[in-house]
Protein backbone atom coordinates (compact mmCIF):
# COMPACT_ATOMS: atom_id res chain seq x y z
CA UNK A 1 0.00 0.00 0.00
CA UNK A 2 1.50 3.15 -0.86
CA UNK A 3 0.20 6.16 1.65
CA UNK A 4 0.73 9.57 0.93
CA UNK A 5 0.87 12.28 3.73
CA UNK A 6 0.37 16.26 2.78
CA UNK A 7 1.81 18.74 5.85
CA UNK A 8 2.79 22.38 5.37
CA UNK A 9 5.91 21.40 7.55
CA UNK A 10 8.12 18.41 8.72
CA UNK A 11 9.52 19.23 11.75
CA UNK A 12 8.53 22.77 12.53
CA UNK A 13 5.68 23.16 15.43
CA UNK A 14 3.88 20.13 17.12
CA UNK A 15 1.32 19.00 14.13
CA UNK A 16 4.14 18.61 11.81
CA UNK A 17 6.02 16.42 14.24
CA UNK A 18 3.20 14.27 15.13
CA UNK A 19 2.33 13.55 11.36
CA UNK A 20 6.34 12.82 10.65
CA UNK A 21 5.70 10.41 13.34
CA UNK A 22 2.66 8.66 11.98
CA UNK A 23 4.74 8.54 8.48
CA UNK A 24 7.41 7.23 10.50
CA UNK A 25 5.85 4.35 12.53
CA UNK A 26 4.09 3.37 8.72
CA UNK A 27 7.63 2.94 7.51
CA UNK A 28 7.69 -0.38 9.74
CA UNK A 29 5.29 -1.83 8.31
CA UNK A 30 5.97 -4.62 5.80
CA UNK A 31 4.35 -4.15 2.27
CA UNK A 32 3.55 -0.02 3.52
CA UNK A 33 5.45 2.42 1.21
CA UNK A 34 5.23 5.97 2.97
CA UNK A 35 5.92 9.32 1.56
CA UNK A 36 5.25 12.88 3.08
CA UNK A 37 5.33 15.67 0.88
CA UNK A 38 5.64 18.71 2.91
CA UNK A 39 5.90 22.55 1.51
CA UNK A 40 9.02 23.62 4.20
CA UNK A 41 11.33 20.66 4.13
CA UNK A 42 13.57 21.44 7.41
CA UNK A 43 14.29 17.72 8.69
CA UNK A 44 16.24 15.33 7.12
CA UNK A 45 13.99 11.98 7.34
CA UNK A 46 13.84 9.44 4.98
CA UNK A 47 10.73 9.61 2.99
CA UNK A 48 10.01 13.21 3.19
CA UNK A 49 9.83 15.35 -0.01
CA UNK A 50 9.76 19.02 0.00
CA UNK A 51 7.07 20.01 -2.18
CA UNK A 52 8.32 20.95 -5.86
CA UNK A 53 7.05 24.76 -6.60
CA UNK A 54 6.49 26.10 -9.82
CA UNK A 55 9.52 27.08 -11.81
CA UNK A 56 8.49 28.77 -14.94
CA UNK A 57 7.62 32.58 -14.95
CA UNK A 58 3.87 32.32 -15.67
CA UNK A 59 3.89 29.55 -12.28
CA UNK A 60 5.54 32.05 -9.95
CA UNK A 61 3.42 34.78 -11.32
CA UNK A 62 0.54 32.99 -10.20
CA UNK A 63 1.96 32.18 -6.89
CA UNK A 64 2.66 35.81 -6.15
CA UNK A 65 -0.86 37.06 -7.08
CA UNK A 66 -2.56 34.91 -4.81
CA UNK A 67 -0.40 35.35 -2.13
CA UNK A 68 -1.16 39.10 -2.57
CA UNK A 69 -4.85 38.31 -2.90
CA UNK A 70 -4.73 36.97 0.79
CA UNK A 71 -2.04 39.16 2.38
CA UNK A 72 -4.56 42.31 1.51
CA UNK A 73 -7.19 40.73 3.02
CA UNK A 74 -5.55 40.31 6.26
CA UNK A 75 -4.00 43.20 6.17
CA UNK A 76 -7.48 44.76 6.85
CA UNK A 77 -7.26 43.88 10.26
CA UNK A 78 -3.41 44.30 11.11
CA UNK A 79 -4.57 47.16 13.26
CA UNK A 80 -7.61 45.57 15.18
CA UNK A 81 -6.51 41.98 15.89
CA UNK A 82 -5.34 41.38 19.88
CA UNK A 83 -2.22 40.37 20.64
CA UNK A 84 -1.39 36.91 21.97
CA UNK A 85 -3.42 34.54 18.88
CA UNK A 86 -1.91 32.20 16.58
CA UNK A 87 -1.57 32.84 12.92
CA UNK A 88 -5.25 33.52 11.10
CA UNK A 89 -5.14 31.82 7.95
CA UNK A 90 -6.71 31.32 4.96
CA UNK A 91 -8.64 28.13 2.93
CA UNK A 92 -6.71 28.74 0.42
CA UNK A 93 -3.10 28.47 -1.13
CA UNK A 94 -1.03 29.58 -3.66
CA UNK A 95 0.10 26.23 -5.26
CA UNK A 96 -3.92 25.15 -6.61
CA UNK A 97 -3.69 21.64 -7.02
CA UNK A 98 -0.05 21.42 -8.01
CA UNK A 99 0.62 19.49 -4.13
CA UNK A 100 -2.22 17.09 -5.28
CA UNK A 101 -0.85 16.32 -8.40
CA UNK A 102 2.70 15.26 -6.72
CA UNK A 103 0.77 13.03 -4.59
CA UNK A 104 -0.43 10.41 -6.84
CA UNK A 105 -0.47 7.68 -8.02
CA UNK A 106 -1.00 6.50 -4.26
CA UNK A 107 -3.74 4.36 -2.88
CA UNK A 108 -4.60 6.81 0.18
CA UNK A 109 -3.97 10.38 0.55
CA UNK A 110 -3.76 11.63 4.29
CA UNK A 111 -3.87 15.33 4.80
CA UNK A 112 -2.11 17.06 8.19
CA UNK A 113 -1.81 20.75 9.08
CA UNK A 114 -2.01 21.97 5.77
CA UNK A 115 -2.63 25.56 6.22
CA UNK A 116 -1.51 27.96 2.90
CA UNK A 117 -0.76 24.28 1.28
CA UNK A 118 -3.46 23.06 0.36
CA UNK A 119 -6.80 24.60 -1.07
CA UNK A 120 -9.93 23.65 0.41
CA UNK A 121 -11.88 23.78 -2.94
CA UNK A 122 -9.08 22.62 -4.99
CA UNK A 123 -8.98 19.40 -3.07
CA UNK A 124 -12.83 18.87 -3.83
CA UNK A 125 -12.86 19.49 -7.20
CA UNK A 126 -9.61 17.61 -7.83
CA UNK A 127 -9.80 14.58 -5.26
CA UNK A 128 -11.32 11.45 -7.78
CA UNK A 129 -13.70 9.59 -6.47
CA UNK A 130 -11.69 6.30 -6.10
CA UNK A 131 -8.97 7.61 -4.07
CA UNK A 132 -9.56 7.37 -0.39
CA UNK A 133 -9.15 10.47 1.56
CA UNK A 134 -8.31 10.82 5.13
CA UNK A 135 -7.82 14.33 6.78
CA UNK A 136 -6.05 14.38 10.24
CA UNK A 137 -7.30 17.51 12.25
CA UNK A 138 -4.58 19.01 14.48
CA UNK A 139 -6.31 21.65 15.50
CA UNK A 140 -9.62 23.69 14.60
CA UNK A 141 -8.82 25.31 11.51
CA UNK A 142 -10.43 23.43 9.21
CA UNK A 143 -13.71 23.94 11.33
CA UNK A 144 -13.57 27.85 11.16
CA UNK A 145 -13.39 30.59 10.23
CA UNK A 146 -9.34 30.70 9.79
CA UNK A 147 -8.51 30.69 13.79
CA UNK A 148 -6.70 27.35 14.49
CA UNK A 149 -8.56 27.60 18.21
CA UNK A 150 -11.34 29.62 19.06
CA UNK A 151 -10.79 29.93 22.53
CA UNK A 152 -14.14 29.27 23.22
CA UNK A 153 -15.85 31.40 20.68
CA UNK A 154 -18.00 28.36 19.17
CA UNK A 155 -19.28 30.48 16.26
CA UNK A 156 -17.74 27.98 13.56
CA UNK A 157 -20.86 25.93 14.91
CA UNK A 158 -22.98 27.81 12.83
CA UNK A 159 -21.07 30.17 11.06
CA UNK A 160 -18.21 32.79 11.74
CA UNK A 161 -18.75 36.25 11.90
CA UNK A 162 -17.62 39.48 14.10
CA UNK A 163 -14.49 37.39 14.72
CA UNK A 164 -12.85 38.38 18.16
CA UNK A 165 -9.42 37.25 17.12
CA UNK A 166 -9.75 39.25 14.12
CA UNK A 167 -11.00 42.46 16.56
CA UNK A 168 -13.89 42.45 14.20
CA UNK A 169 -17.56 43.47 14.76
CA UNK A 170 -18.91 42.93 11.03
CA UNK A 171 -20.72 39.82 11.22
CA UNK A 172 -19.57 39.61 7.33
CA UNK A 173 -15.93 39.82 7.59
CA UNK A 174 -12.79 37.49 7.11
CA UNK A 175 -13.68 34.77 8.68
CA UNK A 176 -17.14 34.53 7.72
CA UNK A 177 -16.02 34.21 4.33
CA UNK A 178 -13.82 31.84 4.46
CA UNK A 179 -15.61 29.58 6.58
CA UNK A 180 -19.03 29.98 4.01
CA UNK A 181 -16.61 29.17 1.17
CA UNK A 182 -15.03 25.69 3.14
CA UNK A 183 -18.82 24.54 3.56
CA UNK A 184 -19.90 25.08 0.24
CA UNK A 185 -16.87 23.88 -1.09
CA UNK A 186 -17.40 20.65 1.40
CA UNK A 187 -21.00 19.88 1.11
CA UNK A 188 -21.27 18.68 -1.90
CA UNK A 189 -18.94 15.82 -1.72
CA UNK A 190 -20.08 12.74 -0.98
CA UNK A 191 -20.57 11.01 2.74
CA UNK A 192 -17.26 9.15 3.20
CA UNK A 193 -15.14 10.98 0.05
CA UNK A 194 -12.87 12.41 3.16
CA UNK A 195 -12.62 10.32 6.52
CA UNK A 196 -12.12 12.91 9.42
CA UNK A 197 -9.81 11.64 11.99
CA UNK A 198 -9.08 13.59 15.43
CA UNK A 199 -6.47 12.63 18.36
CA UNK A 200 -8.79 13.11 20.59
CA UNK A 201 -12.34 13.03 22.02
CA UNK A 202 -12.94 16.68 22.11
CA UNK A 203 -11.72 17.13 19.06
CA UNK A 204 -13.85 15.01 17.76
CA UNK A 205 -16.71 16.56 19.41
CA UNK A 206 -16.03 19.80 17.62
CA UNK A 207 -15.81 17.97 14.24
CA UNK A 208 -19.23 16.88 14.62
CA UNK A 209 -21.04 19.86 15.94
CA UNK A 210 -19.13 22.12 13.24
CA UNK A 211 -21.23 23.50 10.28
CA UNK A 212 -18.20 23.00 7.95
CA UNK A 213 -18.25 19.40 7.76
CA UNK A 214 -21.35 17.86 5.88
CA UNK A 215 -24.12 15.45 8.44
CA UNK A 216 -22.77 11.76 7.34
CA UNK A 217 -19.45 12.49 7.24
CA UNK A 218 -17.02 10.08 9.25
CA UNK A 219 -15.27 11.16 12.04
CA UNK A 220 -13.28 8.79 14.28
CA UNK A 221 -10.57 8.95 16.59
CA UNK A 222 -7.13 7.56 16.34
CA UNK A 223 -4.80 9.11 19.42
CA UNK A 224 -1.07 10.28 18.46
CA UNK A 225 1.91 7.46 18.88
CA UNK A 226 5.33 7.89 20.07
CA UNK A 227 8.50 6.17 19.77
CA UNK A 228 8.44 4.98 23.62
CA UNK A 229 12.75 3.70 22.93
CA UNK A 230 13.45 7.67 22.43
CA UNK A 231 11.07 9.01 24.56
CA UNK A 232 12.56 6.78 27.92
CA UNK A 233 13.21 7.45 31.70
CA UNK A 234 17.03 8.57 31.51
CA UNK A 235 19.75 8.84 34.53
CA UNK A 236 17.75 12.44 35.98
CA UNK A 237 21.00 13.16 37.97
CA UNK A 238 23.49 13.28 35.04
CA UNK A 239 20.41 15.73 33.31
CA UNK A 240 20.34 18.16 36.06
CA UNK A 241 23.77 18.34 36.50
CA UNK A 242 23.98 19.22 32.90
CA UNK A 243 21.80 22.22 33.33
CA UNK A 244 23.35 23.05 37.19
CA UNK A 245 20.07 22.13 38.55
CA UNK A 246 20.33 20.63 42.00
CA UNK A 247 19.68 16.68 42.21
CA UNK A 248 17.52 17.13 44.93
CA UNK A 249 15.35 20.30 43.75
CA UNK A 250 11.61 19.94 42.77
CA UNK A 251 11.44 20.48 39.25
CA UNK A 252 8.53 22.07 37.15
CA UNK A 253 8.76 21.85 33.73
CA UNK A 254 6.75 24.24 31.36
CA UNK A 255 7.01 23.39 27.04
CA UNK A 256 5.46 25.56 24.48
CA UNK A 257 6.90 27.01 21.28
CA UNK A 258 6.03 30.55 22.27
CA UNK A 259 5.34 31.86 25.74
CA UNK A 260 3.21 34.83 24.32
CA UNK A 261 0.78 32.11 22.97
CA UNK A 262 -2.02 32.92 25.76
CA UNK A 263 -3.52 29.67 24.78
CA UNK A 264 -0.83 28.18 26.30
CA UNK A 265 -1.65 29.52 29.46
CA UNK A 266 1.54 30.87 31.06
CA UNK A 267 -0.10 33.87 32.57
CA UNK A 268 -1.99 31.07 34.96
CA UNK A 269 1.42 29.00 35.97
CA UNK A 270 3.11 32.31 36.96
CA UNK A 271 -0.04 32.97 38.86
CA UNK A 272 0.50 29.61 40.27
CA UNK A 273 4.06 29.95 41.90
CA UNK A 274 2.43 32.60 43.60
CA UNK A 275 -0.48 30.39 45.18
CA UNK A 276 2.24 27.33 45.55
CA UNK A 277 3.97 28.73 48.91
CA UNK A 278 6.69 27.31 50.23
CA UNK A 279 8.32 24.36 48.24
CA UNK A 280 11.72 22.81 49.29
CA UNK A 281 14.34 23.96 46.70
CA UNK A 282 11.41 24.76 43.54
CA UNK A 283 13.12 25.44 40.31
CA UNK A 284 10.90 26.13 37.01
CA UNK A 285 12.79 24.70 34.14
CA UNK A 286 11.34 26.26 30.53
CA UNK A 287 11.79 25.05 26.51
CA UNK A 288 10.61 27.73 23.77
CA UNK A 289 10.73 30.51 22.24
CA UNK A 290 11.04 33.88 24.61
CA UNK A 291 11.84 33.61 28.54
CA UNK A 292 9.37 33.83 30.44
CA UNK A 293 8.65 36.81 33.15
CA UNK A 294 8.81 35.08 36.37
CA UNK A 295 8.01 36.03 40.05
CA UNK A 296 11.02 37.45 41.69
CA UNK A 297 12.86 34.98 43.62
CA UNK A 298 11.66 32.13 41.51
CA UNK A 299 14.70 29.26 40.74
CA UNK A 300 14.27 29.55 36.60
CA UNK A 301 16.10 28.04 33.66
CA UNK A 302 15.00 28.53 30.67
CA UNK A 303 16.40 25.91 28.05
CA UNK A 304 15.03 28.22 25.00
CA UNK A 305 14.25 26.14 22.05
CA UNK A 306 15.50 22.63 22.03
CA UNK A 307 15.33 20.14 18.81
CA UNK A 308 16.61 17.58 19.45
CA UNK A 309 14.28 14.39 20.74
CA UNK A 310 17.21 12.98 22.89
CA UNK A 311 17.70 16.17 24.88
CA UNK A 312 13.68 16.52 25.35
CA UNK A 313 13.52 12.98 26.94
CA UNK A 314 16.51 13.97 29.14
CA UNK A 315 14.69 17.10 30.17
CA UNK A 316 11.26 15.76 30.51
CA UNK A 317 12.68 12.64 32.66
CA UNK A 318 14.77 15.27 35.10
CA UNK A 319 11.70 17.03 36.10
CA UNK A 320 9.55 16.14 38.90
CA UNK A 321 5.96 17.47 37.38
CA UNK A 322 5.62 18.87 33.55
CA UNK A 323 2.70 21.48 33.74
CA UNK A 324 0.57 21.96 31.16
CA UNK A 325 -1.82 25.04 31.75
CA UNK A 326 -3.28 25.12 28.28
CA UNK A 327 -6.63 26.50 28.00
CA UNK A 328 -7.91 24.98 25.11
CA UNK A 329 -5.73 22.11 22.65
CA UNK A 330 -6.24 18.67 21.09
CA UNK A 331 -3.68 15.57 22.22
CA UNK A 332 -1.18 17.66 23.20
CA UNK A 333 2.33 15.46 22.30
CA UNK A 334 4.66 17.14 25.00
CA UNK A 335 2.20 15.22 27.44
CA UNK A 336 2.91 12.12 25.69
CA UNK A 337 6.25 12.25 25.88
CA UNK A 338 6.46 13.69 29.33
CA UNK A 339 4.91 10.08 30.53
CA UNK A 340 6.85 8.51 28.27
CA UNK A 341 9.88 9.45 30.18
CA UNK A 342 7.68 8.63 33.55
CA UNK A 343 6.72 12.54 34.55
CA UNK A 344 3.64 13.01 35.61
CA UNK A 345 1.55 15.86 34.82
CA UNK A 346 -0.24 18.47 35.73
CA UNK A 347 -2.72 21.30 33.96
CA UNK A 348 -6.48 22.22 33.06
CA UNK A 349 -9.08 19.71 32.19
CA UNK A 350 -9.38 21.04 28.83
CA UNK A 351 -9.25 19.42 25.20
CA UNK A 352 -7.52 16.35 25.09
CA UNK A 353 -5.74 16.31 28.23
CA UNK A 354 -8.15 14.64 30.31
CA UNK A 355 -7.50 12.32 27.96
CA UNK A 356 -3.85 11.15 29.24
CA UNK A 357 -4.11 12.77 32.41
CA UNK A 358 -5.77 10.68 35.32
CA UNK A 359 -5.90 12.11 38.39
CA UNK A 360 -3.92 9.91 41.11
CA UNK A 361 -2.63 7.46 37.93
CA UNK A 362 -0.91 10.06 35.74
CA UNK A 363 -0.93 13.05 37.33
CA UNK A 364 -3.47 15.91 38.70
CA UNK A 365 -6.34 17.93 37.10
CA UNK A 366 -6.98 21.51 38.32
CA UNK A 367 -10.16 22.08 39.54
CA UNK A 368 -11.19 24.81 37.46
CA UNK A 369 -8.96 27.48 35.44
CA UNK A 370 -7.15 29.76 37.96
CA UNK A 371 -3.73 29.67 39.11
CA UNK A 372 -4.79 29.17 42.42
CA UNK A 373 -6.44 25.77 41.17
CA UNK A 374 -3.12 25.13 39.26
CA UNK A 375 -1.68 25.56 42.42
CA UNK A 376 -3.10 22.94 44.10
CA UNK A 377 -2.48 20.14 41.23
CA UNK A 378 0.91 20.89 41.05
CA UNK A 379 1.48 20.51 45.19
CA UNK A 380 -1.18 16.94 44.47
CA UNK A 381 1.57 15.58 42.01
CA UNK A 382 5.02 16.96 43.96
CA UNK A 383 3.61 14.91 46.95
CA UNK A 384 2.33 12.15 45.25
CA UNK A 385 5.62 11.89 43.24
CA UNK A 386 7.71 8.58 43.76
CA UNK A 387 8.81 5.36 42.12
CA UNK A 388 5.21 3.80 41.77
CA UNK A 389 3.61 7.38 40.22
CA UNK A 390 6.48 7.30 37.79
CA UNK A 391 6.31 3.69 36.73
CA UNK A 392 2.27 4.30 36.15
CA UNK A 393 3.31 7.15 33.75
CA UNK A 394 5.57 4.66 31.54
CA UNK A 395 3.18 2.21 31.50
CA UNK A 396 0.51 4.26 30.38
CA UNK A 397 2.57 5.66 27.95
CA UNK A 398 3.77 1.96 26.25
CA UNK A 399 0.55 0.11 26.63
CA UNK A 400 -1.97 2.86 25.17
CA UNK A 401 0.21 5.54 22.84
CA UNK A 402 2.73 3.33 20.82
CA UNK A 403 3.58 4.80 17.69
CA UNK A 404 3.13 1.04 16.38
CA UNK A 405 -0.08 0.89 17.56
CA UNK A 406 -1.26 4.23 16.27
CA UNK A 407 0.20 3.08 12.64
CA UNK A 408 -1.42 -0.08 12.94
CA UNK A 409 -4.91 1.96 13.79
CA UNK A 410 -3.96 4.21 10.79
CA UNK A 411 -3.39 0.77 7.90
CA UNK A 412 -6.79 -0.75 9.18
CA UNK A 413 -8.63 2.41 8.06
CA UNK A 414 -6.80 2.92 4.97
CA UNK A 415 -7.88 -0.80 3.97
CA UNK A 416 -11.13 0.17 5.20
CA UNK A 417 -11.51 3.15 3.22
CA UNK A 418 -10.14 1.12 0.16
CA UNK A 419 -13.09 -1.24 0.23
CA UNK A 420 -15.89 1.69 0.14
CA UNK A 421 -17.61 1.67 -3.15
CA UNK A 422 -17.44 5.72 -4.36
CA UNK A 423 -20.04 6.74 -6.83
CA UNK A 424 -18.03 8.26 -9.63
CA UNK A 425 -20.59 11.62 -9.51
CA UNK A 426 -19.31 12.57 -6.15
CA UNK A 427 -16.63 14.61 -7.13
CA UNK A 428 -16.77 16.71 -9.76
CA UNK A 429 -13.15 16.33 -12.22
Amino acid sequence: MRVVHLSTDDVTGGAARCALRLHQGLGEIAGVESTMIVDRRRGEEPGVVAFERPDGLLGKRRVKRRRRRVRRALDEYQSTRPDGFEPFNPDSSPYGAAPLEQAVPCDVINLHWVARFLDVQTLVDWLPADLPAVWTLHDMHLLTGGCHYDHGCGKFAEGCGACPQLGSNDPDDLARLYWDRKRAALVGMAPRAIEVVTPSRWLAQEARRSGVLPDGWGVRVIPYGLDTARFAPGDRTSWRSRYDIPADANVLLFVAQSVQNRRKGFSHLRAALDWLGPVDDLWLVSVGKGEPALPAGVNARHLGEIRSDEDMAGIYGMSDVFCVPSLQDNLPATVLESLATGTPVAGFAVGGIPDMVRPGETGALADGISGEALAVAIRQVLEASGDALRSRCRTVAESEYPLALQAERYLKLYAELARVERPAEAVAL
